[in-house]
């Protein structure tokens, strides 16, 4: 969980409960209200959840790695800016499991960061309503030549290329 107030490094362990850095396993939460971070190494994280709004400025790229069945849970607004990439990966060898993008109502997802993956895409879930925040993608992917999204049986919304 970010500790840092209002503006600081990803990579400072001081800005982190625990006095650690998160780990490749860890989700990383942000609460704290208008958080400015900064990415300043290569990192990956098993997802993240923003429960206050943020921003996250990537001078380095970000790696967020899909363990199955787990979502990277949007309840603010959450804006992940450049120079550097945002990457959702698959982990292992799955060809069904996509990385779980969980905005929920009120929230807005804002990539302007590049935005890359591995043998990925992205879920897109909206059931019930309950999911049925805004993303936004200001540099679509070539591994997501159209807006498209795939829930199974729940119900999908399309992303907004920017």
């Amino acid at each position: 969980t970010w500790v840092g107030g209002a503006a600081g490094s990803w990579n400072d362990s001081a800005n982190w409960s625990g006095g650690t850095v998160p780990a490749a396993s860890e989700v990383v939460i942000f609460n704290t209200p208008d958080a400015v971070v900064s990415v300043d190494a290569d990192t990956t994280i098993k997802l993240i959840r923003a429960y206050a709004p943020a921003t996250l400025t990537l001078n380095s790229p970000l790696h967020i790695v899909n363990l199955g069945m787990q979502g990277t849970d949007i309840r603010a607004d959450l804006v992940v800016n450049g120079p550097s990439t945002l990457d959702f990966s698959r982990n292992g060898t799955s060809t069904t499991d996509l990385l779980d993008l969980f905005v929920r109502n009120g929230a807005t997802l804002t990539v302007n960061a590049k935005l890359t993956g591995a043998n990925s895409g992205i879920e897109t879930w909206a059931a019930d309503n309950f999911m049925n925040g805004t993303y936004v993608f200001a540099n679509p992917p070539t591994i997501f030549p159209t807006p498209s999204a795939s829930c199974g049986a729940q119900s999908s919304r399309s992303p907004r290329w920017a």
